[in-house]
C-alpha cells in the first residue's frame, strides 16, 4: 500500500459504481408501494365500515357524514326527566332551520345504570369507562351530554377528553369535573361549591341561623354539605347536627325521629334543613316524610331539588318552603326565554323545569358554536366555547351561557327558587362569579370553585 506524503499510511479511495443508487431507488419504490398498499387496505376497510376513516379523509372521498349524532347518556328509569324533552325540542328547531353546517342532528340515547351510593366504586368506574369508550367510537359523533351523577360523569369525562370528544355535562355538579385541565369538557351547571355558598348566603340573609345539614355517603354529598356548613358558620349560623341521611343503613324515619326527640335540641330550634344527596328518590322521600311528621321548616338543597321529578314524588302540597339553586328563572322576559317556554308548553302541554331549559340550551349552544367556528370539529368547537365570552356571547333560555378557560360556566346569573305549595318561584338572584366572600372562605384549602 502506498505511503502518504506525511509518512502515514494512505487509505484506499472508494468509488461509487451506480449499484448503490439502484439499491436506494429500489428501496424508495418499495416504500411507496408499501404505503400505497396500506392505503388501499385502509380504503377497503373504510368502505366496508370495519374501520371508520378520519373525517378529513371521508370528506376527500366524498363520503362525509349525512347526519351528526348527539349522544345523551342517562339511566333508563329517569323517563320523567324533562332534560331529553328540552333536547328534542331544540333539535327539531335546529333541524327545521337547516341543521348544523347543512347536516341534521340525530339524538342517540345510551343507557347507564342508575347506581346507588351502595354500589362498589370500582364497578361504577369500570362500567362507565366501557360505556364512554363505546360512545366515543360512534360514527359521526358531534358531542356527548348527560350522565346522571358525578360518579359516572367524572370517569367518563377522562375517556371523552382522551378521545377528543366534546362533552357537555348537563347534570353533574362536582367541582372536580372542570379542575383537571381537560380540553373537551364543559359543565352546563353551577358546581357544588357555588350552589352551597349561594344557598347558605340566602339562608343567612333570610334570618335562618340554626341548621341541620345532611349529605349522603358520596363524595358529592359530603363535599356539598361541608361547603354549606362552612359558609353558614362564617355567616353567623350554627350547625345543630351534621350527618348522613343514610349512615349505617338507618331509615329516614329513624333519622327524623332523632330530630323530633333528642336531648341536644328541640325540633323548634331548627330553622332549616340542608340536604345534598346524589339520589332524587332519597331526597324526595326525606322531604315527604319530614312534612308528614310535622317538620314544616324550610328544606334547602342544591340545583337538583328544583325538578319536576322531586315535585312528582313528594306532592305539591308537601313542597312548600323547599328551596334550591337554579340557573333558570321562570320569570325571565328575554325573547329567547319566552320563545322557549311557549314552544315547550305547546309541544308537551306543561311548563318546563330547569333541566328542560338546560337541555334546550345545550343544543342551541352547539348550533351557535358550529356557526361561529365554521366547523363541527370537536377541537375547534372546544376552542371557540372558551373564547366565546370575549366575542359573541351565547344567550339561551337560561340566560348568558359562557365558560372560563377550564370549561366552567361563568359570567351568568343564578337564582334561589322556593316552592310556595303550588309552584317554584324565584326569590333571590346572584351573579357568577360571586362578588362576596365573608371571612375569606375562598382561600380555604378545601374550596374548589
Amino acid at each position: 500500500m502506498a505511503e502518504a506524503e506525511d509518512g502515514n499510511q494512505s487509505w484506499p479511495r472508494r468509488t461509487f459504481s451506480g449499484r448503490p443508487w439502484r439499491v436506494v431507488a429500489a428501496a424508495l419504490v418499495l416504500s411507496v408501494l408499501s404505503v400505497l398498499a396500506l392505503f388501499l387496505v385502509l380504503l377497503a376497510l373504510w368502505r366496508t365500515g370495519v374501520v371508520e376513516a378520519p373525517m378529513v379523509v371521508r370528506d376527500l372521498l366524498g363520503d362525509g357524514p349525512k347526519t351528526l349524532n348527539l349522544v345523551m347518556v342517562m339511566p333508563s328509569d329517569e323517563k320523567r326527566d324533562q332534560f331529553d324533552e328540552g333536547l328534542k325540542l331544540a333539535m327539531d328547531e335546529v333541524n327545521a332551520a337547516g341543521g348544523l353546517a347543512g347536516l341534521p342532528i340525530t339524538l342517540k340515547r345510551e343507557v347507564e345504570d342508575a347506581y346507588s351510593e351502595d354500589a362498589q366504586l370500582e364497578v361504577v368506574v369500570a362500567d362507565t369507562l366501557a360505556l364512554a369508550d363505546r360512545v366515543s367510537s360512534m360514527k359521526d359523533l358531534l358531542a356527548v351530554t348527560g350522565h346522571w351523577t358525578s360518579a359516572t360523569a367524572l370517569p367518563a369525562s377522562s375517556v371523552y377528553n382522551r378521545r377528543g370528544v366534546l362533552y357537555l355535562s348537563s347534570h353533574a355538579r362536582s367541582s372536580r369535573l372542570t379542575n383537571r385541565g381537560f380540553n373537551y369538557i364543559f359543565s352546563l351547571q353551577l358546581n357544588n361549591a357555588d350552589t352551597a355558598s349561594m344557598m347558605a348566603h340566602y339562608a343567612i340573609t333570610e334570618g335562618m341561623r340554626k341548621f341541620v345539614v345532611l349529605g349522603d355517603d358520596t363524595d358529592y354529598g359530603q363535599h356539598t354539605a361541608t361547603m354549606f356548613s362552612g359558609w353558614a358558620t362564617l355567616g353567623g349560623g350554627d350547625v345543630l347536627f351534621r350527618g348522613s341521611v343514610t349512615s349505617y343503613r338507618r331509615s329516614v324515619d329513624r333519622l327524623l325521629l332523632y330530630f323530633l326527640d333528642n336531648d341536644v335540641f328541640a325540633k323548634d330550634d331548627i330553622d332549616a334543613f340542608f340536604i345534598a344527596s346524589s339520589s332524587v328518590q332519597q331526597t324526595a322521600h326525606f322531604i315527604r316524610r319530614a312534612r308528614e311528621l310535622g317538620l314544616t321548616m324550610p328544606i334547602l338543597g342544591p340545583g337538583y331539588i328544583f325538578s319536576s321529578e322531586i315535585v312528582r314524588l313528594v306532592g305539591k302540597d308537601k313542597m312548600k318552603d323547599v328551596a334550591g339553586v337554579s340557573i333558570y328563572d321562570e320569570r325571565a322576559l328575554t325573547p329567547k326565554a319566552r320563545a322557549f317556554v311557549e314552544a315547550y308548553k305547546r309541544t308537551y302541554d306543561k311548563p318546563p323545569d330547569q333541566m328542560a331549559a338546560v337541555g334546550y340550551d345545550a343544543v342551541h349552544l352547539l348550533a351557535h358554536a358550529v356557526a361561529q367556528a365554521g366547523s363541527y370539529d370537536a377541537s375547534k368547537l372546544a376552542d371557540y366555547l372558551r373564547i366565546m365570552r370575549h366575542e359573541k356571547v351565547f344567550v339561551g333560555a337560561t340566560g348568558p351561557l359562557v365558560f372560563n378557560v377550564n370549561g366552567r360556566v361563568t359570567d351568568t346569573q343564578a337564582f334561589i327558587v322556593r316552592h310556595d305549595g303550588t309552584n317554584f318561584h324565584t326569590v333571590a338572584s346572584y351573579q357568577k362569579p360571586l362578588d362576596w366572600d365573608p371571612g375569606g372562605l375562598l382561600q380555604r384549602q378545601d374550596y374548589r370553585p
